[in-house]
C-alpha cells in the first residue's frame, strides 16, 4: 500500500531531478533533465538576463511541485498497483487510519 498526498510537493518544487531519481519516475526524470537543459541553453544562447531567467525557473519548479503528486501515482499505476480511495487526514497515518477503518467496497 503507498499513499500519495494530493496537492503541492515541496520536495519535487525544491529537489526536482533527485525527486524523480528517489521515486524511480524515469519518464519525468527525462522530461525534468530536457527541460532544465532547453532553459539554460536558451537562456544563455539568447542571452536572456539573469532576472528572466530566474522567473523561467521558479515558474518550471512551481509547475514540477503541483504535478509531482499526479505523476508519482501514474508511475505506481504502470507499476501495477491500483487505486483503492481517496480520504482526508492532517498526516499520513491519519489518512492510513481513515483508510483503513472505512466499510468494506466503499471509497
Amino acid at each position: 500500500m503507498v499513499l500519495v498526498k494530493e496537492g503541492f510537493c515541496w520536495s519535487a518544487c525544491l529537489f526536482d531531478v533527485f525527486w524523480a531519481l528517489y521515486h524511480r519516475a524515469w519518464r519525468a526524470l527525462l522530461v525534468l533533465v530536457a527541460a532544465i537543459c532547453a532553459v539554460e541553453g536558451l537562456g544563455h544562447w539568447h542571452g536572456m538576463s539573469a532576472p528572466i531567467l530566474l522567473l523561467v525557473i521558479v515558474g518550471w519548479r512551481l509547475f514540477v511541485g503541483f504535478h509531482a503528486n499526479d505523476w508519482q501515482r501514474s508511475v505506481l499505476e504502470r507499476r501495477g498497483f491500483k487505486m483503492s480511495g481517496v480520504v482526508t487526514g492532517t498526516n499520513s497515518v491519519s489518512a492510513l487510519r481513515r483508510f483503513l477503518d472505512r466499510p468494506a467496497g466503499r471509497f
